[in-house]
């Protein structure tokens, strides 16, 4: 079966039509549909085919320089056997909620988390490499596991400075554990807490 698709733009604002001719079995058949949509034309067509586009509905959950794994010295993170992602050489001392979802799990040291969003993306939150170097006073966690949180929400609290002392650093691994593909936008730049459009998610 050839389907031939058509589009073509209605007047009515956030409105795409579209004229869907099918052939199957030397038979013709149209069908006209429109589908109506609360957000631009343009994230409708880049939902549809799959194109990369900036994740407005991600921010930063701290601050400091945003680095690709492959800048990462653990080779766990940088060879992405976790998942795609980037990192931040956090200067900030709290970690917010990039985006409303729900708290899934918390590290019994409290230098890590992972959080859901509505949407299924499932992201890990890892501050610091060398978390073994640092006792859990360094982290004060501020929810719970199975929470609800709301974007820009405190996570936890941490000793920046203590944490660097102990580690040299504060490189804090972003990570996507369902395979989605990350391309970071603000590589190499200094981000702010909250700051969204740093980086473009691929499914």
């Amino acid at each position: 079966m050839q389907n031939v698709v058509r589009k073509k733009k209605l007047k009515r604002k956030h409105t795409i039509g579209f004229k869907i001719v099918c052939f199957s079995y030397g038979k013709r058949q149209d069908k006209s549909t429109e589908m109506m949509y609360d957000i631009d034309s343009e994230d409708v067509i880049m939902g549809l085919f799959g194109f990369k586009r900036k994740e407005e509905d991600f921010v930063s959950p701290m601050e400091g320089k945003c680095l690709s794994l492959d800048q990462i010295e653990d080779p766990i993170f940088a060879k992405k056997a976790m998942g795609d992602g980037f990192a931040i050489d956090c200067i900030s001392g709290s970690i917010v909620a990039p985006f409303n979802g729900v708290v899934t799990v918390i590290s019994s040291r409290g230098h890590a988390i992972g959080l859901e969003r509505e949407d299924g993306l499932k992201v890990l939150i890892h501050i610091g490499i060398e978390s073994t170097a640092c006792p859990s006073s360094c982290y004060k966690v501020r929810v719970l596991t199975g929470q609800k949180v709301e974007k820009g929400m405190t996570l936890i609290d941490v000793n920046v400075d203590e944490i660097r002392k102990l580690q040299g650093n504060v490189i804090s691994p972003i990570i996507f554990v369902n395979g989605e593909k990350i391309n970071l936008l603000k590589a190499g730049k200094y981000v702010r807490i909250q700051e969204d459009n740093i980086i473009t998610i691929q499914k």
